[in-house]
This record gives structure tokens, C-alpha cells and sequence, in this order.
């Protein structure tokens, strides 16, 4: 596109950022799926779509943006051709509708039993009775019924990780469907998220020393994971040598999940607005930081790398724990670690699962010396 003035380009750009952002997600063929206030996109559920702030974030990939944004990354164009593709759309410009924020409430039916739940556990994510039974003590599992279509009164039942703050108050959960289902995608099994989405699955080991009264030599330690079901994963690896430490699963790449954790372990009545800003507010102040200790535990792939490298702290101190790369993969969670070790494999693999192994526990030992201890 040829613009006489910069006015004219300007005028085109304002018009183009100024289109519905789910209505042209739809005339991209991107299959949305409602996910409380939000939307997420079934082939990556990690792109999630604000309709009230008209504006997307691929948490994953650690990028995000406006309709302009959204086009160049889902077409893999320039930015004069998604410039182009929008001003020929016939899609309505977005209207901002104030909406009240509801507080959460959770309703799901829980189930006596977590049967369905272990099994799914144990058969495909290769975790044990023990650490499902460890995870449903700790009140943080559940198996219950999830609605998937309310006119008919259909659901299926779900593997809940519940998110619950210090005052045991759910504050939102991740529902992981059982059963197997194509029309899910790649991933062929129901994925929800519901809550504040700064809470996640938060699990304490031990006697874990609040911010205030953690010290230099015993700080807060803090292992944050993407997802529930690698924490457990990680948990099962490393449970005989991790102590007094507090485990918590981000939803994805979200550092405004540990901020708010850090901010109640120092002060639960600080404001909800700024529980997201503590750890900004925390890395200025010395004394604060050298109590803080903060390990990532993300997947091994570009975005969980680059994750840790976006927190650009001076003071507090940020380790990286990964899983080691699977042969013949780009990318490895502690899940895909954990059953690598654990599904017997053929003869001509043999050597390589002897060596993953050896590895675990050599990374076993690098999480006692490096990462764990005070």
C-alpha cells in the first residue's frame, strides 16, 4: 500500500487497530474457545484473546499485541500486508463494553472418588499412586464433572488442579479432560482454565519460611513450573530432596503468579493491584531480595529461556532448573522427562534411558548443592 501523507497512513493504521480482534481471529480461521472473560485459541491454548481490552498474548511465546499483531503472526506476513489484509476486511471496528469484574466462584462437582483421575495419572502422564495420593492430601486435586455443553446437559469428567490462596480460598482452577476427543486438537483431551489467572496450583514442602521471616543464609524458595502436571512430574523426581520449599504452577509463562505468591508470603493484605508489581518492588529494597530465591522450572524449549531472561532483576536471585533434552526433541517438560525414564522402551533404547537416567540423577545432586539449599 502507497500512502501520500504520513496523515493517510496514520489514518489507515487507526482503522485497522480499530477491528473487533475476536471477529477478525474468526476470518482467520482460528478456532476460538470461551474460557471465562477470555478466549483461547484450540490449536495453541496458550494464545489468549481479551475482547474487553481488544488485544491478544501468546504466553508461550512471550509476545502479544493488538489486531495488527494478531494477523501478522497467524498469516506470517509483514506488517504492510496485515496493514493491507485489515483495510480490506469487512470486519466492525471494536467497541469497548465496561464489564464488572465477578469474583470467582467455584462450582464444579466433585466426584467421592479420584479413580478416573488416577488412572488418566498413571496411564498416560506416568505419575504414581503415591504423588496422586500426595497431591489429593494436599487438597489440591480433585476429580470432578466438567459441562461441555449446558443446553443438552453434557460434560465429562476432569482432573482438577485447584488454585488456593493462603487462607484456603479457591481462587481458580486447571481442568485436564480424561478422555480422549479429536475434536480438541493435537492435544485430543478437554483443557480449561477458570479464575484470576494469578493464582496458580500452589503446593508447600515442608516448613517453607514466609518473606518475613525468611534470612539471607534461609531464603524463600520459590519453583515455578508452566503447568500442574509438571510440578507433579517434578515433584516425583525430586521429592526425597526438596524441603521447605514452595512448588507453584504458572498456567503458562506468567511472572505475575510468583509476584503474587512472594507478596502474600510477605503481606497478605497488600493490595490485589499491586501484588503483581512485588517482586519489581521488592528487587529495590537489598534486604528484601537476599530472602527471596526464585528457580524456574520451566519446560526446555526458546520460550521457557527466554522467560527467565525477561526477568531482568539486579537484586533477587533467579536460577534455571530444566529438564535435559530429550534426543531427537526441541522441546522438554518435566512431564515428557519424567515418563522418558519410566516407560520401558526397546532394546535399541535402551542405552539412551540408562543415560537419561544417569543424567536425572546427576541433575538430581545440581538441585541439592545449587538450587535448594540454603
Amino acid at each position: 500500500m502507497n500512502y501520500k501523507t504520513h496523515q493517510e497512513r496514520q489514518a489507515v493504521f487507526e482503522k485497522a487497530r480499530s477491528k473487533n480482534i475476536v471477529d477478525v481471529a474468526q476470518e482467520l480461521d482460528m478456532n476460538l474457545v470461551k474460557n471465562g472473560r477470555t478466549y483461547t485459541w484450540d490449536l495453541h491454548d496458550s494464545l489468549v484473546i481479551d475482547p474487553n481490552k481488544n488485544i491478544f498474548y501468546w504466553n508461550s511465546q512471550q509476545f502479544g499485541g493488538g489486531v495488527v499483531k494478531l494477523v501478522q503472526t497467524i498469516k506470517a506476513c509483514d506488517y504492510k500486508t496485515a496493514l493491507s489484509y485489515l483495510a480490506q476486511s469487512d470486519v466492525k471496528a471494536f467497541e469497548a463494553v465496561p464489564e464488572k469484574r465477578q469474583q470467582f466462584e467455584y462450582h464444579l462437582k466433585e466426584h467421592h472418588t479420584i479413580i478416573l483421575a488416577t488412572k488418566y495419572l498413571k496411564e498416560e502422564r506416568g505419575l504414581s499412586d503415591d504423588t496422586v495420593a500426595f497431591f489429593h492430601e494436599k487438597g489440591v486435586l480433585a476429580e470432578a464433572s466438567y459441562t461441555t455443553d449446558y443446553e443438552h446437559q453434557k460434560g465429562e469428567p476432569v482432573v482438577v488442579f485447584k488454585s488456593i490462596d493462603n487462607n484456603q480460598v479457591i481462587k481458580g482452577f486447571s481442568a485436564q479432560g480424561v478422555w480422549r476427543n479429536q475434536t480438541y486438537g493435537k492435544r485430543e483431551h478437554l483443557k480449561r482454565n477458570q479464575g484470576d489467572g494469578l493464582t496458580g496450583m500452589m503446593v508447600k514442602i515442608g516448613k517453607p519460611p514466609t518473606m518475613v521471616t525468611a534470612t539471607k543464609d534461609k531464603p524463600l524458595t520459590v519453583v515455578a513450573f508452566e503447568a500442574p502436571i509438571d510440578l507433579m512430574s517434578y515433584y516425583e523426581l525430586f521429592h526425597h530432596k526438596l524441603t521447605d520449599v514452595i512448588l507453584v504452577a504458572m498456567n503458562g509463562l506468567k511472572v505475575g503468579v510468583i509476584s503474587k505468591l512472594v507478596a502474600n508470603e510477605l503481606n497478605s493484605e497488600v493490595k490485589e493491584e499491586l501484588k503483581v508489581k512485588a517482586l519489581g518492588m521488592i528487587d529495590q529494597r537489598e534486604n528484601l531480595a537476599e530472602r527471596l530465591k526464585i528457580v524456574l522450572a520451566v519446560d526446555n524449549d526458546e520460550a521457557g529461556k527466554a522467560f527467565k531472561d525477561s526477568l531482568d532483576f539486579e537484586s533477587i536471585s533467579v536460577i534455571s532448573h530444566l529438564p535435559k533434552q530429550i534426543p531427537g526433541q526441541n522441546k522438554t517438560d518435566w512431564n515428557d522427562m519424567l515418563r522418558h525414564i519410566k516407560v520401558p522402551q526397546s532394546d535399541r533404547f535402551q542405552s539412551r534411558l540408562t543415560s537419561a537416567r544417569q543424567k536425572t540423577q546427576g541433575t538430581t545432586e545440581v538441585i541439592t548443592d545449587k538450587h535448594l539449599q540454603r
